[in-house]
């Protein structure tokens, strides 16, 4: 449904776009860093599947793919904002609030098993910019949706980009990472902000990754440090 200057709340594939999209290039050899979980089924590289079957629109990834358009993402920092924002990208739903003094804090059990992975691209990345209204209007969205909470509008509108720009590699997005809302008498929501990417089956495959260094564990040592960092001034803590 469009409203204001003709902007949409959700993508309409009847639409005609009048504009190009915004494109950002990353040079080959270009830096990113990610949250890499070692427990789970999938490795370095592996682009993980859409979690295709969820219909609650508070749960999943942002810009995963649909139940129609189920495509494989991956998602990373941009060398601009790095470790601070591929932190909160992953960790953000592992936030826990006390009842009572509303203390916000993660488990540092959650820690385990992650770390920070640094690679770098072996060819030309191409992402469409949607960190601003300027670049989401180029596709009637509205950037407050694409920086909402509805996840079913947010993929949504990643299976509408993706579709609407063959061969370009993702999206370049504004990482805002507010989890929480509050009563009157709580602390507001904590938030980061910084500039995140999600790569995008099939124009952009592990194939176009390489690993830069050994990754650092996110539980001890420098990984441990860049945690910390990333909590400071969050109100956020270990537990």
């Amino acid at each position: 449904m469009a409203s204001g200057k003709g902007l949409l709340d959700e993508p309409d594939d009847k639409v005609v776009l009048r504009e190009k999209p915004l494109v950002a290039t990353f040079k080959k050899g270009t830096p990113f860093v990610r949250v890499f979980n070692s427990a789970a089924t999938y490795g370095k590289f592996d682009f993980n599947p859409s979690r295709a079957s969820l219909t609650d629109p508070t749960q999943g990834n942002r810009f995963d793919g649909t139940n129609d358009d189920p495509f494989d993402v991956y998602y990373a920092a941009t060398p601009d904002t790095a470790t601070g924002v591929a932190f909160w990208e992953t960790m953000q739903n592992h936030v826990e609030v006390k009842d009572l003094t509303y203390e916000q804090f993660i488990f540092k059990s959650k820690l385990a098993g992650r770390a920070f992975l640094y690679f770098t691209n072996k060819r030309e990345l191409k992402l469409v910019d949607v960190r601003d209204h300027t670049g989401a209007r180029r596709f009637l969205a509205k950037i407050k949706v694409l920086q909402g909470d509805n996840r079913l509008l947010t993929r949504a509108w990643a299976s509408f980009i993706r579709r609407r720009t063959p061969k370009h590699h993702g999206l370049l997005y504004d990482a805002m990472m507010s989890r929480y809302e509050r009563t009157v008498s709580g602390p507001p929501a904590f938030q980061k902000e910084g500039w995140a990417v999600v790569l995008m089956k099939p124009d952009c495959s592990s194939d176009f990754l390489q690993e830069l260094a050994p990754h650092e564990p996110l539980s001890r040592g420098e990984g441990l440090l860049k945690v910390k960092q990333a909590l400071r001034g969050t109100g956020v803590g270990l537990g």
